[in-house]
Formats: C-alpha cells, structure tokens, sequence
C-alpha cells in the first residue's frame, strides 16, 4: 500500500521520534544549559498572572527566545510551529485565514471579501487586532484554543491568539540591534531586514521607555507574464515597517500604567499564488494585472493596573486603525461568472480598486480578587468597542464602454460603497471555589448587548448605459442587534503539583448583522440575503497538564467536541455575485490535542506536537451547496511537528543547533467534497512535511545565527482559487515558500 503523500516526506528518524513521543510540540518551555528540566513559564491568559499548568484549557506558549531561535516572524511561521493552530500562509499581500479546532467553512479562495472576520480573535496585549504582526520585540505569544467567548468576547469561537509585547523595565538600560540577509530559490535578488529595540530609564525610579523597530524587504518569487503591459517577475516582493514606542510609570509596587503607539506599514506587489497549468511555469500565474496592495495599522493603548490590597484594578483603552488601498484583477471573474457578453469584446480586461478604512475604540475594565489563599477568587469586568469601518470598490473595464457605443470615459463598470457602526457593551465575570486543596471548580457568564448599523451604495453604470463620469448607486441602511448570555464551567482537580486534569463546557459566539445590500432598483436581493444572524458553539472538553521525571517531561494534552450552529460563511448574491455574509446550518467538530516538551539531559531539549481533528457539517447546507457529512474545508485531519536544539559549548562561544519538521495531510478547498457528490470545483490539496535547520553561536554580546528554512524546498499547495468562478486563465494556487537559506547577526548592548 502506497503511502499518503504527507508521510512519504518524512524521514525514518523523524516518524520514529514522533511515534516514541505521540505528542504535538509543546512551545511553553525553555532549555537550560545548566540542568535537564522544563521551565514553567507565567501567562495572563486567565485575566490573572498564573503559569500555563494552573488553566483549566489547552493553552500554547511560544516565549521570546524559541521565536528567535526558529526564526519565527509573522502569523505563517506560527502556523508551522504551534499544532492545531492552522494558517493558510497565503503570503503578505492576503489576509491569513486562522482556523483552530476545525471550525471553518469557508472556500480556500483568494479572500478578496465577504468574509466573516473568522473564528480566532486576535488580541495585542488586551487590545483585539485582527493584523498578520511582525513579530519584533514580542515578549510572547499565547495561543488559547477553544472558545474563549467569556473573557475574550466575540469572534473567539475556535479560539484566541494574543501576542504580548515587551514592556519598558523600570531601572534597565539595555538594547540590541541586528540584521537578516537571506535568499529564496526562486527569486532572482537577495532580501533583508534590519532591527533593534532599546530600553531606557529616564532619570528616574519611576519611568522607562521602549523603542523597537524594523525594516524589511523580500524581493518576492512568483512571476507574471501574462500582465497587459508586459510581463513582470518577482511580483510579490514586500516592503514593510514596524514601530513602536512604549512609556511606562510606576511610581510603586502597586500601581503601574504603560502608554503603547505601535505602527506597521506593508507595501505588497502581488498574490503568492501561481497558476502552472496556463502558464507552464510552477512559479507563475496568469493574472493580466498586477494586484498590489498598501495596508498601514495604528494602535494605541494606555494600559493600568492597580493593586488595592484584596483585588487588582485593570484598565485596558485602545484606539486601532487600518487603511488599505488595493488592485485586484477582476477579468474571468466578470467573463465567467458575471457576463459571458463581456468576451465579445477581443481584448477585454477589468480591474478593481478596493480602500478600507477601519476605525475601533475599546475599553475594557477588570477587578480581579487577589489570592490571599481563600476559598473563593472572582474577577469582574465591563467591555465597550465602538467601530467605525468603511471600505470601497470601483470596477474598470478599460475600453469596453467605446466598445459598445457607450460614451463613459471613467470606464466604471461597477461601484460599491460600504459603510459599518458596530458597537458592542458587555459585563462578564468568573467566580472559582476551592472545594479541597486539590479540587476547585470555576463558573464564568458574559451577557452582551451587539448593535451594528449599515449602509451600502451599489451602482452599475454600464449595465444602465449612462454616459459621462456620474455614479447615482442605490442605498439602504441595514440594522442588527443581538443580545444573549454566554457561560462556562470548568472543574480542575491537582492530583499532586505536577499532576492535574480539568473537565470545561464553554461557549463562543460571533455577531451577527446587516449586509447593507439595497432593497431594490438595479439589483433585486432576497430577505435572506440582507441580513445574517449569530453564530454559536459549544465546547466539551477533558484535557491534563502534567510534568514528569523531575521536571524534565512536560505532556499535556485534550479530547474535545463542539457542536457549531447558524454557521457564518462567506457567499455572493444571486444577482451580481456581490460578497456577503450569510448562514449556513450547523457543523461538529471533535478531536485530539497533544504537546510535549522533554530534556532528557543537560544541553538538549526535544518537542513535539499532534493534533487529530475531524470537522464535518452536521446538516445540508444548501448556501455552501454542502450535504450532511462533507468535511469542512482547509483543516487537515493530521498536523504536528516535532524539533531537537542541541546546545554545545566551545570555551567562550555557545553553540545552538536546531532541527524541526512541520507535517500536515490533505485538506479539501470547500465543502461539498463527499464521495458521490463531491463538486467539480471541490480540490483536494496534498498534505505535505517541511523542514528547518538552524546553527547559531553566541560571544558575549555578539550571535550568528545560519538557517535553512523549507531545506528540501518542498513545493505544495496551500490554498486554491477555483476555475468555477475564475475560468481557466483567473484560478490559481497558494503556494508555500522555496528554500530560503539566510545569516542573522545580532548585537545586545
């Protein structure tokens, strides 16, 4: 019997390692040089300072230092290296869908819009920010799966990832700065990146500032021949900034504030996807327009914490902004799925320019019981957002107006204007009893009240033939509101300080809303299509932490189902194909997850990493064109990793060596992929192992770090665009990176 395509890349010694360990790769541990043991490492993942052992959920860790040491920079990388959460790496220019626990149903297309805002919320620091971050000067990243909708709110129906920024140490003057110079196979000239981050008291006990920033850029390596003007290669190079300023006061032990502006600035020239089978070329596509974009975030936060003895007072306020402006190439997408008339016209071609314009302010404040030891801890807060989106797009068709005899110098084919007030107000609190020493049970609720206002402008100036520049689109205001109490219940029993099991039920939700389509005029919508309602999860889960063998083996791991209901998904009107949210039925989801960390001896440290998850629509759901039964798509059944860092001294230099494999299995790119009545444009995507090394040697200040990501330059597809709506020439695929081999050179001060 021939092997799946996933393990005929992975070696004996890999296979056998991952066999002998059975456990996904654990990220919460930190190898020492002087002894064998694992390191506990301290969270607030709870609202409250405690170690990854103490919660009541399978939680991730990945600190400072393993992100260095693997090279690990964006949301992609993350991916690779924490099981269970997966990404589709669908390069800088795309947004990178997160999936956890399986909960998805969404296409693997080209996430051009009508989504839904996924089912991971993201969170820097306590500020919620759905952005792909450069991962510079992050003190570390917490990965919580499950649903975390009590603590975390909306949009944390599979899980929540938060990313936990150095802050300003009081007292300290310290630094570094470095460099990246590395090259992908296939692209014709070398990237880079510089970085650095300082440290500074300002004259007194009471403050501190951080600064950190960097520059990078990739030169890209996915060519376009077929571009109108002439082809172009490398055409998904990035170019990007990263910069933040933090102040910090803390005049005592027991109040401390911290101010953080933070920026990102990403200028992307194109897809990382490629279409071989019109082209010839595996790093290819045949896209007629190059599809840059420009994105551009802002955050601000001022963060408070004050001790009052018996609790702690936490204050969270925030403001975010997103910009972008974008090109996407539109031709097949208009010739097959819009108009097939539009072929008449020999040469022709469309494009659209898209800008969004994103704006939430938060505020969110906790009182947190202090543990003085008691039987009872509690934690009460309130949560407020306000968001003000607005995005636009305008369709070109260049030269097909003359072409029918139409005087429309603007060549505007279609134009859409969108704009959202969504306002969320909630309370939320959890109360844990310790019944025993041992024992203790916790109780969580959060009750929200969900208010979102929309407009929505939509004109086809060529469909009515009207001449000159003028648009006069049709608009209507949409409205939602939803309002509910969410719970959780989770009981934790210590068998002894190394052994402990939890049994939760929690529940997650998403908003639900208006699509702002017009009532009437040029297109016709149905009620259905108008509006979308909440979607909801229940979660059972039986999980451990553990630790062994002195310390030196941590195994940790969980058995979870979770029934999915009034599913959100990405669809399209049935008239003018115009992206909207909308319902669709109701999935499960159930499986394993497993992490280990082992240092069997002073200077190594090994990890690894599993999970099973078995994701499938519960019910037909006819918006998908789904049946009962249909695996969900982008979620492998089969995804873990395992490494090995061998630490070795050579007098005054210290040597780190660094091995990992990252594996998944097939996955599908849509729903409606059962044997029987699998859909034409249903693609079953290959699963596929990639593998890092890395040597980095430290003298005094000065590190060199020598990698080799993706060593065997595996080549596989990640995501897919369907010739249902694109045709022949507009699909594509998602595509991993080549080889890249790269020098890092750092210096702390």
């Amino acid at each position: 019997m021939n092997k799946p395509a996933y393990l005929a890349n992975l070696s004996p010694l890999a296979l056998a390692v991952g066999a002998a360990l059975s456990l996904p790769l654990s990220l919460h541990a930190e190898e020492s040089a002087d002894d064998a043991s694992v390191e506990r490492i301290q969270v607030t993942a709870s609202r409250r300072l405690t170690t990854t052992d103490e919660i009541p959920y399978n939680i991730s860790v990945l600190d400072a230092n393993k992100m260095g040491e693997q090279g690990i920079n964006n949301l992609a990388d993350l991916g690779y290296a924490i099981p269970g959460l997966t990404v589709i790496d669908t390069g800088p220019r795309n947004d990178k869908p997160m999936i956890m626990r399986g909960l998805t149903v969404d296409e693997l297309s080209s996430n051009d819009g009508g989504g839904n805002g996924g089912t991971v919320s993201v969170y820097v620091n306590d500020t919620p920010l759905l952005v792909d971050l450069n991962l510079i000067d992050i003190d570390h990243v917490e990965v919580l799966r499950g649903p975390q909708g009590t603590l975390y709110g909306a949009g944390s129906l599979g899980g929540t990832l938060r990313y936990i920024l150095k802050k300003p140490q009081i007292g300290e003057a310290d630094g570094y700065v470095g460099g990246k110079l590395y090259q992908v196979k296939e692209a014709s000239n070398p990237s880079g990146e510089l970085y650095g981050a300082a440290n500074l008291p300002l004259g007194s006990d009471d403050f501190a500032l951080r600064v950190a920033a960097s520059y990078k850029k990739d030169s890209g390596f996915v060519d376009y021949p077929d571009i109108i003007k002439g082809p172009k290669k490398d055409v998904d190079d990035e170019e990007s900034f990263n910069g933040r300023v933090a102040l910090r006061y803390s005049p005592s032990d027991n109040f401390d504030a911290t101010l953080t502006h933070l920026v990102q600035s990403q200028n992307v020239g194109g897809r990382t996807a490629v279409n071989p089978a019109f082209t010839g070329d595996k790093y290819s596509n045949g896209l007629r327009y190059e599809e840059p974009l420009n994105r551009d975030v802002d955050l601000t936060s001022l963060e408070l914490n004050w001790d009052l003895d018996f609790a702690t007072l936490s204050s969270s306020t925030s403001h975010t902004k997103l910009t972008e402006k974008g090109q996407r190439d539109q031709t097949d997408l208009l010739i097959t799925s819009i108009w097939p008339g539009y072929a008449d016209y020999p040469v022709f071609s469309a494009y659209t320019h898209e800008d969004v314009d994103n704006k939430a302010f938060t505020q969110e404040l906790r009182l947190a019981s202090n543990d003085d030891g008691g039987k009872v801890l509690w934690l009460v807060g309130g949560y407020y957002s306000h968001e003000n989106n607005h995005d636009r797009s305008i369709e070109y068709t260049p030269g097909y107006p003359q072409f029918i005899g139409l005087d429309r110098p603007d060549n505007i084919e279609y134009y859409e204007d969108n704009k959202e007030k969504a306002t969320e107000t909630a309370l939320f609190g959890e109360l844990t009893y310790r019944l025993t020493d041992a024992w203790d049970a916790t109780f969580g609720a959060r009750a929200f009240h969900l208010k979102q206002n929309q407009t929505s402008c939509l004109d086809f100036p060529l469909y009515y033939e009207r001449p000159g520049t003028g648009i006069e689109p049709d608009c209507s205001l949409g409205e939602g509101k939803n309002s509910d109490v969410i719970y959780k219940f989770s009981t934790f029993y210590h068998f002894t300080s190394d052994v402990n099991v939890y049994a939760l039920y929690s529940q997650g939700f998403r908003r639900g809303g208006s699509n702002g389509v017009p009532a009437g005029g040029q297109v016709s919508f149905t009620d259905a299509e108008k509006q979308y309602s909440p979607d909801t999860v229940d979660n059972y889960e039986l999980g451990w932490h553990s630790n062994w063998l002195g310390g030196s083996l941590s195994f940790q791991g969980d058995l979870y189902y979770i029934d999915w209901k009034d599913i959100q998904v990405a669809g399209k009107t049935a008239e003018g194909s115009i992206p909207i949210t909308v319902n669709g039925g109701k999935a499960r989801s159930q499986g394993l997850e497993l992490e280990s960390v082992y240092a069997p001896v002073r200077g190594l440290l090994l990890t690894a990493g599993y999970s099973y998850t078995d994701s499938r629509l519960a019910e037909d759901a006819p918006s998908l064109d789904g049946k009962d039964g249909d695996r969900v798509p982008g979620v492998p059944r089969h995804e873990g990793n395992v490494s090995a860092t061998l630490i070795q001294d050579y007098g005054s230099v210290e040597g780190r060596y660094t091995l990992s494999l990252y594996a998944k299995s097939s996955v599908h790119t849509r729903v409606n992929n059962n044997p029987g009545t699998r859909n034409a444009d249903d693609q079953k995507l290959p699963g596929f192992a990639i593998v890092n090394a890395s040597a980095s040697f430290s003298l005094d200040d000065w590190m060199l770090r020598l990698y080799a990501n993706n060593l065997f330059n595996r080549y596989a597809y990640v995501g897919a665009r369907g010739a249902r709506d694109y045709g022949e020439q507009g699909q594509f695929y998602f595509i991993n990176r080549p080889l890249t081999v790269g020098a890092e050179l750092q210096y702390r001060f």
